[in-house]
């Protein structure tokens, strides 16, 4: 068994969820530090990734994905 800390954390909100076309993410970012979401589908593939985000929010456009579940990883 393999014990992680973790050091680091944002809270993530996304909005509708689940959505079909787009979807508002919100997330905790104090220091208006910059960010890059990545969207991964349930075989752990990266199908989206937006770079340089900048503030709490951010508009994704899902209209490309498939139906499924997907995690969405924020650093």
């Amino acid at each position: 068994m393999r014990i992680y800390k973790i050091e680091n954390y944002n809270l993530l909100s996304i909005y509708p969820n689940p959505f079909t076309e787009k979807a508002i993410i919100t997330f905790d970012n104090p220091k208006n530090e910059k960010n890059k979401l990545l969207i991964i589908d349930d075989t752990g593939k990266v199908v989206m990734e937006i770079n340089e985000i900048y503030g709490n929010t951010v508009e994704i456009d899902g209209s490309k994905l498939s139906a499924g579940v997907y995690v969405f990883e924020l650093t």
